[in-house]
């Protein structure tokens, strides 16, 4: 069965279900009610220094999975609705029947998070990797993992790497973020890993100072 939605309004949201063996006038349309967040008519912000990473953000569904019976979306959200900074809102649904389970957000009154993308292990752990800044804090990387026993991901989040100072640099941002099951999780030690992707600015410059990233990330358990 394969899963994907869209937004229909701020607190509203259509689910699609489409099992592979069924031709196209077989899918399934679900509306589903989901708690409010801020519209944004205008360009998001998150300024830091003279750098606006924010400003290529819009509401988009940016990742899709599904683990042990439960389809989740992430979307970047505007500041707004009592939350300081842009943030990474979230929607999960219990996958045999739609219900709406919760909203695992990732947000901080300090910062913006942006960009999040989610993958699935074998196991049905969850991997993330993000960016995250604004204020003094500049554009950078943070990975996360939420085991595989948790209906409402609960998202035990680790910054990676602090960026530099993008001066000048282009506001176009958030593409590049990825995150997959690190070797089919095939580990001796019972282990959970991940393998991501993601990218900084470093020093003071343009885009000659892009350094990509690659990240293998988990935890034993």
């Amino acid at each position: 069965m394969m899963y994907w939605a869209a937004h229909l309004t701020n607190d509203r949201m259509v689910v699609y279900k489409w099992k592979e063996s069924e031709p196209a006038s077989k899918v399934i349309r679900i509306e589903k009610s989901i708690p409010a967040w801020t519209p944004s008519e205008l360009s998001y912000s998150c300024p830091t220094f003279d750098n606006d990473y924010c400003a290529n953000a819009d509401d988009r569904i940016n990742a899709g999975w599904i683990s042990h019976g439960i389809i989740g979306f992430v979307w970047n959200v505007d500041k707004g609705g009592g939350f300081p900074w842009p943030y990474v809102d979230a929607a999960t649904f219990r996958a045999n029947d739609t219900e709406y389970l919760g909203r695992p957000l990732l947000w901080s009154k300090d910062f913006a998070w942006q960009y999040a993308f989610v993958s699935p292990d074998s196991k049905g752990n969850l991997g993330m990797v993000a960016t995250f800044g604004g204020n003094n804090t500049n554009p950078s990387v943070a990975v996360g993992i939420s085991g595989s026993n948790e209906t409402v991901p609960l998202w035990k989040i680790v910054p990676i790497i602090i960026g530099g100072k993008p001066e000048g640099f282009s506001d176009e941002w958030g593409d590049y973020l990825r995150v997959r099951a690190y070797n089919n999780n095939n580990s001796l030690d019972g282990s959970t890993k991940f393998i991501a992707s993601g990218y900084t600015v470093e020093g003071t410059g343009n885009n000659r100072h892009i350094e990509p990233r690659l990240m293998i990330f988990g935890y034993t358990g």
